[in-house]
């Protein structure tokens, strides 16, 4: 631990500390800044941007600050959602990484007094190299196992494979929970003389240390420090969980906050920081299992499954009657008073004191604001080489053709493992548990059902690393337009938006900019849809010495959703399918993967310029296309893999051809494989007299293809008659795309 504590803390930020304190620092007091300064938990880097973004709203009953955002969607309802990063220690031990990951977003959730009802993933890998192999399984392993044991069901995600990530993986792990509007607790509430309960697992020597971990490169030092990795207990974790709720639901609880990042240094601090006050806490009173664990040692423990709450004195004897019906250890630590001082007790003597607001918020915050939206909206330096990315490695191509031929782009689909099957992944997971599961993982979208209030609420999870590595703002821009597209697609308008910012060592210049325009593209994109951030995670320093990841921002939305139980679902019929937008080849994801595929580059590929309020319009006019007609036609965003994968996942069938329209204005490969700004697909089925181009007049509608009785072929006067059978059966079968050497990118 003495190795991670001596690299974290810069002469700038050991300045400011000795300043703040008036005299040297107690190694106690050193080993709390160097956690709660770390860029994990202090945000120095990214502060001055984060700031900016918009957060208020009258429905948004928990934002920024606390354990999870919290959005009304009724007077009998609310959802707590929240999205986080366990990119590290997935890097280094990959099924611990991830199930800890699970369990702390988890513990996020309920800690605000709901019940955690779904989670969801965002997982990035390069899985050409055997490593990238391994570390997928296992990611994927520690994900499903922690997930089935609690009960939780994992019920939507998305899997890409880029070369950036070959040696830093990106592990996002979002988790959505139920509440009643009344039932929210937060960590800002505790009140003078509440007594500070320790509740869970005893503190250990696992996960020592592991924001100070989280906020530096991976190295062969610190890839070392692996007992800076968290350990998972499932069991445990569903028990601590049962008990939180009780707690809560029992009104005993004054302020509640999980152990998480920098153990119970965070979470007692921020609990009495949070609520304007002080804290006294008393390690020797801490569950310990590690004999000779020292103050340093509990203070950093990232042990598992522990929480940490204020309760009223008259309270104590209600909350120990709850607790003692489980089998887990609690105690009473420590004490709220109003000194905005935290002092910890250790051995009987005084380990530390220091004032609040220096240790929770004293930290050196970087100043950006020479960089102007201007400047940002600019983006770095094109000029500057890019071969600092992973992967991104320019060859010589003795291909003739500078462009894709539609054999070309066919095969690359067929061997690029984001495009095949993900049952896979989603088989290990049990995402039909509970029942509120309304089309779920492989659906073409995913619907959590409230049987109590009869409300259906759409989830969306969406990156697209090409596009913000090629430019940070459009692309951000982008990738938060088709997220958006993909909640209308739901039959929801987001209702908030949840953010996990994943990106290299923010020490270099280029970073920051694309830091910041990402940031800006936010910004711009919440304020024209009228969307609040109630929430988000920064994980920066994903880079080792093989190269750093592309930039890769994650964007969770949520919403009400206009569907249902009852909504229109494609079950085989015939009918007709009609086109929104205009999609072009070199904006498609497909093409990217080509690029890198043939020539170790994005040369010449495209991020789609998009209009904000113009995606807006056409959102509006679809929800009033579903309000109207849910029952009778299905919308489907064309995102990731073109027309081409809509048509597949969702339409091909043996006994069912796709012709396309005489006289389309697109060449085939735009057609199939092209994204574009405003581009969804809606099918009418032949029973229906529901009348597109007259709903959606106002914006670009073509009537692109039927679907007729015939022999699973795709057929048009632009292209060969085209088998869809072995692409459906690709979609079909179990595949193991992380085994199978025939799948690369």
């Amino acid at each position: 631990m003495k190795r991670l504590i001596d690299q974290i803390l810069s002469a700038h930020q050991k300045e400011a500390l000795l300043r703040g304190l008036g005299r040297e620092p107690t190694y106690a007091e050193l080993a709390m800044v160097s956690a709660m300064w770390s860029e994990h938990c202090g945000y120095t880097h990214s502060r001055h941007f984060l700031k900016q973004l918009p957060r208020e709203a009258a429905h948004v009953l928990a934002g920024p600050g606390e354990n999870a955002g919290i959005i009304r969607v009724s007077d009998d309802l609310a959802i707590a959602f929240k999205i986080e990063s366990h990119n590290h220690p997935s890097a280094v031990v990959p099924y611990q990484g991830a199930a800890t990951g699970v369990g702390g977003i988890l513990r996020d959730i309920f800690t605000m007094g709901a019940e955690p009802v779904a989670l969801m993933n965002s997982l990035h890998f390069d899985i050409r190299a055997p490593r990238g192999k391994r570390i997928a399984e296992h990611v994927v392993d520690g994900i499903a196992d922690y997930g089935n044991c609690t009960g939780i069901p994992t019920v939507a995600g998305e899997y890409s494979s880029y070369p950036w990530y070959v040696d830093n993986p990106l592990v996002n792990v979002v988790c959505v929970g139920m509440l009643k509007p009344k039932q929210v607790l937060k960590a800002s509430t505790a009140q003078p003389g509440d007594l500070v309960l320790y509740f869970g697992n005893k503190t250990g020597r696992d996960g020592t240390g592991g924001a100070i971990f989280a906020s530096l490169n991976l190295t062969d030092n610190t890839r070392e420090q692996k007992s800076a990795v968290q350990v998972a207990d499932p069991f445990m974790g569903k028990l601590i969980m049962q008990a939180t709720l009780e707690l809560i639901r029992r009104g005993i609880p004054s302020a509640m906050q999980d152990m998480g990042a920098a153990g119970i240094t965070c979470s007692t601090s921020e609990i009495a920081y949070k609520s304007g006050l002080g804290i006294e806490v008393d390690l020797d009173a801490v569950p310990v299992r590690a004999p000779g664990i020292t103050a340093e040692e509990i203070l950093l423990s990232e042990s598992q499954e522990r929480m940490l709450a204020t309760v009223p004195p008259d309270r104590k004897h209600l909350a120990e009657e709850i607790l003692n019906r489980y089998p887990l250890d609690y105690a009473w630590v420590g004490v709220i008073n109003d000194s905005f001082d935290m002092t910890v007790h250790c051995d009987g003597d005084e380990a530390a004191s220091m004032p609040l607001d220096l240790l929770v918020d004293g930290c050196p915050v970087e100043d950006y604001s020479s960089l102007t939206p201007e400047r940002l909206r600019e983006g770095r330096d094109r000029s500057v080489d890019l071969t600092g990315i992973a992967g991104l490695t320019p060859r010589a191509s003795d291909a003739v053709s500078e462009t894709p031929s539609l054999n070309d782009l066919l095969n690359t689909y067929q061997n690029t493992s984001h495009y095949a099957s993900t049952r896979f992944i989603y088989e290990q997971f049990d995402y039909e548990i509970n029942q509120r599961t309304i089309g779920g993982p492989g659906d073409d979208h995913t619907l959590l059902f409230d049987p109590e209030s009869k409300r259906a609420i759409a989830l969306t999870v969406h990156a697209r690393s090409p596009w913000t590595l090629q430019h940070a703002y459009r692309g951000t821009r982008a990738v938060l337009a088709a997220a958006f597209r993909r909640s209308i697609a739901a039959g929801a308008y987001p209702l908030g938006l949840s953010n996990c910012l994943n990106f290299p060592s923010p020490e270099r210049e280029e970073t920051v900019i694309d830091f910041g325009g990402t940031t800006l593209a936010m910004t711009e994109f919440c304020n024209t849809m009228e969307i609040p951030v109630t929430g988000g995670n920064v994980s920066f320093y994903n880079e080792s010495d093989v190269g750093a990841i592309a930039p890769t921002p994650v964007f969770v939305m949520v919403g009400k959703s206009f569907l249902g139980p009852d909504r229109y679902r494609y079950t085989g019929g015939t009918g007709t399918l009609y086109l929104v937008g205009a999609p072009r080849l070199q904006a498609g994801d497909l093409y990217a993967v080509w690029r890198l595929q043939r020539d170790g580059t994005l040369q010449e590929a495209q991020v789609p310029e998009v209009d904000f309020e113009r995606e807006h319009e056409l959102g509006m006019a679809l929800l009033r296309l579903y309000d109207e007609h849910a029952e009778a036609c299905g919308v489907y965003d064309v995102g990731k893999g073109g027309l081409f994968k809509r048509l597949v996942e969702q339409f091909a069938r043996p006994d069912r051809d796709i012709l396309l329209a005489h006289g389309l204005p697109w060449r085939p490969e735009d057609l199939l494989f092209g994204e574009g700004p405003c581009t969804y697909l809606v099918f009418v089925p032949s029973k229906s007299s529901v009348d597109v181009q007259a709903h959606l007049a106002a914006f670009e509608v073509a009537e692109i293809a039927r679907i007729a009785f015939g022999r699973g072929y795709l057929r048009g006067d632009m292209l060969d008659d085209l088998d869809l059978k072995p692409f459906r059966r690709k979609a079909d079968e179990s595949l193991e795309p992380f085994l199978s050497d025939d799948l690369t990118i």
